[in-house]
């Protein structure tokens, strides 16, 4: 940044004696060599009895302002402070008419701190540095005795005068500086302002969207419950085989749907980092053969073999999140019975270790699918993708199910990898490090289905003319699919359609089972599990089972927070009942 000084720097003499300015004057303003060089010109003329030039006007190195008294200079001090022409330097004479130097020189410092004084006087018994003390700052007081050297005066004039033109620069930078810093500040509050209200769109447009997937997933899943429910309570009746499979073909798509919604609502929750991973002992057998009873029946509905190999040493415990261990599992299997047109899917379980040389369990889903070609393996865990276009077109889904799995794996710390030939099949694997779990008692083959855990109470039968069941649920619908459901396991059950109908129904009867719905008018599920778990002991003995179309992570804690035993997500499917029914002793044979 350059800063403007001025070239000639405006000099005061205040003097009495209008000889001694004119000397100021003739040693400040003329150059010694212009001098001589006049003098010779002027000597030269006159011993040749030549014409004299006359001689260039001299270079004034200095704007000089005479005084001859001290009030006379306070007027021209405070007119070159108010018209912004200040002096660099002013000479005073000690001994002055009226006001003398030294209270001149108090009053022009009030007027212009920055001027450098120069006090000149002929006495040499004054006590200068006594006489600063009452003109300060003191660097900016000085003392020149009369009478004057020329070249000392020119030396102490010029130094002066750069001292003043470097403080004044000085203070210039300083003041573009503080403006450039105020103006930068102001920048940046106005820039923090925009990235403030930017972050208040972005959240408010992130809050928008988690909404949005949360709206949409239960407004799906609630009608998908009625079609799944329905279409499940139909295939147990005994109806005309054209008929089974139309309703088959249903419950089919039905499927299908439900399986998309899922997909895209978790992938939202992992890319946002709300999903939590509880590190459980986790029974990786028993996982293993549910995950094979989930698809065995697809794949053998398209001519594969599905089975699972469990070697001995691995029928564990491991330290892992459940959901995303199962999920992992259940999306490459899927995708595996997919993408296998003939042969057949296997899922493995070994020991081996990581690269950091760890125990670990290592697990892998191999099939004798179509492959994937070597271009397109940087692509296989990317979201909505399947390859390519033409397998997007060939099978159904979104294209989730891998990208799902990536996340996972990188949540829970785990090595994965594939290998894979076109046409030839592909082989999915993860590793997940061992903890201390003991092994189970181990045998050559693990095939041990997982057992539902049983209820201290179980033994324990309410009269058949007494529901032992409520059904909290306010669409029609839905309360049409879980009383059917319960019914068609033997069992009985009241129904109301909002938390302070149960509250009231509670009061009059107990319960041992209680269906909850989540989201109800006047009072919610959450609101009215709390208000149960506070009324008396015997609620206690109550369970409350969560069925709600909200699946995220977030409404499972909820829940569990609030006092609920368990957690279903809509649709609900008829095995899952049972499976409630039976873990509470409370279900019969079918009619």
């Amino acid at each position: 940044m350059k800063v403007l000084v001025e070239e000639n720097p405006r000099i005061l003499i205040v003097d009495d004696d209008a000889s001694i300015i004119e000397s100021y004057r003739k040693i400040l303003c003329v150059p010694k060599e212009d001098e001589l060089g006049s003098d010779l010109a002027s000597l030269a003329g006159r011993l040749f009895n030549e014409p004299v030039e006359p001689a260039p006007k001299p270079r004034q190195g200095y704007r000089l302002k005479e005084c001859l008294s001290g009030e006379e200079a306070l007027v021209a001090v405070e007119q070159a402070v108010r018209n912004k022409e200040t002096f660099s330097v002013i000479f005073l004479d000690f001994t002055l008419p009226g006001l003398d130097g030294i209270e001149t020189a108090i009053k022009i410092r009030q007027l212009d701190p920055s001027v450098e004084l120069v006090l000149v006087t002929g006495r040499s018994d004054l006590n200068v540095e006594l006489l600063s003390q009452d003109v300060p700052p003191i660097n900016k007081f000085f003392y020149f005795q009369k009478p004057f050297n020329s070249g000392e005066l020119r030396h102490l004039t010029r130094a002066l005068t750069e001292k003043w033109k470097t403080e004044r620069e000085l203070e210039t930078l300083k003041n573009n500086l503080e403006e450039l810093v105020e103006q930068r500040t102001q920048e940046l509050t106005q820039a923090n302002a925009r990235l403030a209200k930017a972050r208040d769109v972005a959240e408010s447009a992130v809050q928008a969207k988690r909404d949005f997937l949360a709206t949409m997933s239960h407004e799906m899943r609630t009608p998908l419950n009625a079609i799944l429910g329905f279409a499940e309570l139909v295939m147990s009746q005994n109806i005309p085989d054209d008929t089974h499979e139309y309703v088959e073909n249903i419950y089919g798509a039905g499927c299908d749907l439900l399986t998309i919604v899922t997909d895209i609502l978790d992938f939202s929750n992992l890319a946002r980092g709300k999903v939590r991973f509880d590190m459980d002992a986790v029974a990786v057998a028993p996982l293993i053969e549910h995950i094979y009873q989930q698809f065995v029946g697809s794949a053998r509905a398209k001519g594969l073999q599905l089975g699972f190999e469990i070697a001995r040493e691995c029928n564990r415990e491991i330290s892992t999140s459940a959901w995303g261990l199962r999920r992992i599992l259940e999306n490459l299997v899927s995708n595996a019975v997919k993408f296998t047109k003939s042969g057949r899917v296997d899922i493995q379980l070994s020991q081996d270790q990581d690269a950091q040389g760890r125990d670990c369990l290592q697990f892998a889903v191999q099939d004798t699918g179509i492959g994937i070609a070597d271009e397109m393996k940087s692509h296989v865990f990317s979201a909505f993708s399947q390859v390519d276009s033409s397998t997007s077109r060939r099978y159904d889904g979104v294209g989730l199910g891998l990208a799902i799995c990536e996340k996972v794996f990188r949540a829970i710390g785990c090595e994965f990898g594939f290998e894979s030939e076109l046409h030839a099949g592909s082989r999915f694997w993860f590793k997940i490090p061992l903890c201390d779990y003991p092994p189970a008692k181990a045998t050559d083959t693990v095939s041990t289905a997982p057992q539902a855990p049983v209820h201290q109470e179980a033994a324990v039968r309410e009269p058949d003319d007494v529901p032992a069941i409520l059904i909290v649920e306010d669409n029609d619908v839905n309360q049409l699919i879980m009383l059917n459901i319960v019914k068609h396991h033997g069992c009985k059950a009241d129904v109301v359609a909002n938390g302070l109908e149960a509250l009231r129904q509670i009061e009059q009867r107990d319960y041992r089972l209680i269906f909850m719905d989540c989201q109800m008018p006047e009072m919610d599920g959450i609101e009215a599990t709390r208000a149960i778990r506070n009324m008396h002991i015997s609620s206690e003995q109550t369970a409350i089972i969560a069925v709600t179309a909200n699946a995220s992570e977030e409404n499972k804690t909820a829940c569990k927070l609030a006092g609920m035993d368990g957690h279903i997500s809509k649709p609900i499917a008829v095995d899952t009942i049972r499976g409630v029914l039976q873990k509470y002793g409370l279900t019969q044979a079918a009619q």
